[in-house]
C-alpha cells in the first residue's frame, strides 16, 4: 500500500529538480552568450606619440599580424578613433596590444639589457600599475611596442616576434647614449 504522498512526492522533488538544473543551464547559456558579444566588441586603444605608423614598414608588419595566437588570443576590432598601426587581441576579459612606428623608449640607453625571442630583439618596461609589460622590438627599422597583461604567458611575444622577423628586416638597435 502505497502512502498518499508516495509517487506524487517524488514527482514533484523531480519536477523541481529538473527545473532547478534547467535554469541553470539557461542561465550559463545566457552568461556564455554574454561573454561572447564582449569578445567581439572592439576594444579601445589609447592613441600614443607612433611618427612613424604610417611608414611602409608598418604597413607590411600590420598585415604580417596573426589573426590568432597561441594561448586563445584572438584578433579583435579597435573602437573609433583607431591610432594608426595599432592592433589588438583578446583571451577573456585581458587583450595585448601592437602598435607600430612608435619613438624609442626613454628608458633604451646604452647599456640596458635586452631579451631576444625568435630573432627579434626585445626591451621591457614594466608597469606595475596597470598590471602590464610593454615589450619594444629595438632592432628593425620602426619600433613596435607590444603590450601584454601580467601572467599572459609568452605566446603573445612569441607570435609576435615571429610575424615582425618575416615582415621586417633587422637592423642594429640604436639605444639612447649615455649622458656625459
Amino acid at each position: 500500500m502505497q502512502s498518499e504522498d508516495g509517487p506524487p512526492r517524488k514527482l514533484l522533488i523531480g519536477i523541481a529538480v529538473f527545473g532547478a538544473i534547467a535554469a541553470l543551464a539557461v542561465l550559463f547559456g545566457v552568461l556564455k552568450y554574454a561573454q561572447f558579444q564582449n569578445e567581439k566588441r572592439p576594444i579601445s586603444v589609447a592613441n600614443i606619440p607612433a611618427p612613424q605608423a604610417n611608414s611602409p614598414l608598418c604597413v607590411d608588419v600590420v598585415k604580417a599580424y596573426p589573426g590568432k595566437m597561441a594561448g586563445n588570443w584572438s584578433r579583435v576590432e579597435i573602437a573609433e578613433p583607431q591610432p594608426p598601426a595599432a592592433a589588438a587581441w583578446r583571451r577573456g576579459q585581458d587583450s595585448v596590444i601592437a602598435r607600430c612606428g612608435v619613438d624609442r623608449p626613454a628608458e633604451f640607453a646604452v647599456g640596458t639589457s635586452v631579451e631576444q625571442v625568435n630573432g627579434v630583439q626585445w626591451f621591457r618596461v614594466s608597469d606595475s600599475a596597470l598590471a602590464s609589460t610593454t615589450w619594444f622590438a629595438v632592432d628593425r627599422g620602426v619600433y613596435v611596442a607590444v603590450t601584454v597583461p601580467d601572467g599572459a604567458g609568452s605566446e603573445p611575444l612569441i607570435e609576435m616576434s615571429d610575424a615582425i622577423a618575416k615582415a621586417l628586416p633587422a637592423v642594429k638597435p640604436d639605444p639612447k647614449p649615455l649622458p656625459r
